[in-house]
C-alpha cells in the first residue's frame, strides 16, 4: 500500500552536519530538524572525508531521507590530489551519494590561488560527467569564471545548482539559460538583502531549492546563534512573502524541485493526494483521453512537492484513508496526473464519502471521459458533486484539436455536451482556458457567457 502523504515537508537542500560544530549533539540536531517538518537533509558536502557524518548520520535510524554530496570546496582545492578524485569517486558507489560538489570559486576570501581553484573546478565538472550526477556549485565573486569555465567544459548532463546564489540579473539568466538550479538561504531573511529579494522573486518557482548551508548563515530571527536544518522555515517564511504563497506551498514546490534535481525519491508508488493552500486534489490516474501540448505531463512528474506519477492505481478505500477528515479543507478536488472521471465508479464512492462528512466536492474533467468507457460519467457522480471545472481550453474544434490532441473523434463537440449535461443537473459549472497553451483565446469570456458559465 503506498505511502499517504497529506501534510507538508521540507527540504534543506544544503547543510553542513558533518562539521565540527555538529559533532556533540548531531542527534539532537537532526531531532529538532524532525519536529520542524524538514524530511529530507542534504549534506553539502565540501569535504572528501565525512567519516563521522557516514558512520553517525547515514546509519539506522538516520538513514531515512538523509544523503550527501562529496567533494573539495574551493577554500580547500590546494589539498586537491589524484587520491582525493579516488575517495571521491568510493564515495560515490554510497546509496545515498547526491551529486558532486559543493565546488567551485571563491575570490572573496582567495584561499587558494584562483588558478588551483580553477584547475580543481574543471575536475570536479568532469567527474560529475563521469558520474552522470549533479554538480552543486560554490560561486562567490567568480560567476564570470564559473561560466565561462562551464561553457568550456560542458554543463553536466545530470545538470547544476549554485548553492547560496549571491549573483545578480545576468548571472541568474546565464543559469537558467543553462537549465540550471538556484539554491537560497539565511541571506534571503536579511535587512539589508534588498537586492537579493529582488533577484530570488523572479527565479522561476521550478527552479528554485531552500537551504541553511549550517552552521553558517543563520536567518535573521536566530542571527548569532549556530545555523542547524530546524531554522529553514525562516527561510521558507521569507520565500512565501516574496511569492505570495501559503508557505506550505512553498515546502511543496521546493522539496520537489530538491528530489528533482537529485534524483531522490522519483521512483515510488506516486502520492494519491496532494494539498495546495487549504485545498485537497486527489490523484487517481494517470490515463486520459488527451495528449495536450500544454500538460505538466510532458515536462515532469509532479508538482508542489508531489509525485503524481502513479504506478499502480489506488482503491477507494486507499484514497478514502489518504483524504482523512473532509471538513479539514475548503474543497476537495478530483484533478491529478490524468482523467478522473476514467474511475468513474471511484469518484462516485469517494465523493459520497466526502459529500456525508460535511466536505465540499470538485471534480476537474476535460469533459470526454464517455467517449472512453461509454458512461455518462459526469451524471453518474454529479449527486456528489457541488462544482464540475470543465477543460474547454479553444474556442473551436480546430483549435482545440491542434492544442489538446484528442484520442477521440468528435471530442470538441463532446466537451460542449457535457457542459450543457452537468448545468442541466443544477451545478455549479466553470469552464477553463490555459492561457500558456499557445491557442488563441480571443473571445474565451464571451464564449463561456454565452454557455451560462464561469470561466477561469
Amino acid at each position: 500500500m503506498p505511502e499517504f502523504k497529506t501534510e507538508p515537508y521540507i527540504t534543506d537542500s544544503h547543510h553542513h552536519l558533518s562539521h565540527q560544530d555538529f559533532s556533540s549533539d548531531i542527534e539532537e540536531v537532526i531531532g529538532r530538524a524532525r519536529e520542524a517538518g524538514v524530511e529530507i537533509l542534504i549534506e553539502g558536502g565540501g569535504e572528501v572525508a565525512l567519516p563521522y557524518y557516514l558512520k553517525n548520520c547515514l546509519s539506522d535510524p538516520y538513514l531515512r531521507n538523509m544523503y550527501f554530496c562529496a567533494g573539495l570546496h574551493p577554500h580547500d582545492a590546494m589539498n586537491f590530489s589524484d587520491s582525493i578524485l579516488d575517495k571521491l569517486r568510493s564515495l560515490a558507489t554510497h546509496k545515498r551519494f547526491a551529486g558532486v560538489g559543493e565546488c567551485g570559486l571563491d575570490y572573496h576570501y582567495d584561499n587558494s590561488p584562483r588558478d588551483v581553484q580553477k584547475r580543481v573546478f574543471r575536475k570536479h565538472i568532469e567527474l560529475a560527467s563521469e558520474l552522470k550526477k549533479p554538480l552543486a556549485i560554490h560561486a562567490r565573486k567568480s560567476y564570470r569564471d564559473v561560466f565561462g569555465i562551464l561553457e568550456d567544459e560542458g554543463v553536466p548532463e545530470a545538470g547544476v545548482l549554485f548553492h547560496c546564489f549571491s549573483g545578480g540579473d545576468e548571472d541568474l539568466a546565464r543559469i537558467l539559460e543553462m537549465d540550471g538550479y538556484i539554491s537560497i538561504g539565511g541571506v534571503l531573511t536579511f535587512p539589508n538583502a534588498v537586492r537579493t529579494r529582488e533577484v530570488i522573486s523572479s527565479v522561476p518557482r521550478e527552479r528554485l531549492l531552500i537551504e541553511t548551508d549550517a552552521p553558517y548563515l543563520a536567518p535573521q530571527n536566530v542571527r548569532g546563534k549556530r545555523n542547524e536544518p530546524s531554522y529553514i522555515r525562516y527561510v521558507a517564511d521569507e520565500l512565501a512573502n516574496l511569492w505570495g504563497l501559503p508557505v506550505e506551498d512553498v515546502y511543496f514546490i521546493t522539496t520537489y524541485n530538491a528530489r528533482v534535481f537529485f534524483n531522490i525519491d522519483i521512483d515510488h508508488g506516486g502520492d494519491i493526494v496532494y494539498k495546495l493552500g487549504d485545498r485537497l486534489y486527489l490523484n487517481v490516474t494517470n490515463r486520459c483521453t488527451n495528449r495536450c501540448s500544454f500538460c505538466i505531463r510532458n515536462f515532469r512528474d509532479g508538482l508542489g512537492g508531489y509525485y503524481l506519477k502513479l504506478r499502480v492505481e489506488p482503491t477507494p478505500d486507499e484514497v478514502i484513508k489518504a483524504i482523512g477528515i473532509p471538513g479539514e479543507y475548503e474543497e476537495i478536488v478530483f484533478c491529478g496526473y490524468g482523467e478522473p472521471l476514467i474511475r468513474y465508479d471511484l469518484v462516485r464512492e469517494v465523493a459520497r464519502y466526502i459529500k456525508e462528512r460535511g466536505g465540499r466536492v470538485r471534480v476537474n474533467t476535460n469533459g470526454i471521459a464517455r467517449l472512453y468507457h461509454g458512461v455518462d460519467a459526469i451524471e453518474y457522480v454529479s449527486n456528489y458533486v457541488d462544482v464540475f471545472s470543465i477543460s474547454l481550453n479553444a474556442t473551436n474544434g480546430e483549435e482545440y484539436n491542434r492544442i489538446c490532441r484528442p484520442l477521440y473523434k468528435g471530442a470538441y463537440k463532446e466537451v460542449l455536451k457535457s457542459i450543457e449535461r452537468a448545468k442541466s443537473l443544477n451545478k455549479e459549472v466553470r469552464v477553463s482556458f490555459v492561457e500558456s497553451s499557445g491557442a488563441d483565446l480571443t473571445g474565451a469570456e464571451d464564449m463561456a457567457e454565452a454557455l451560462g458559465v464561469s470561466v477561469r
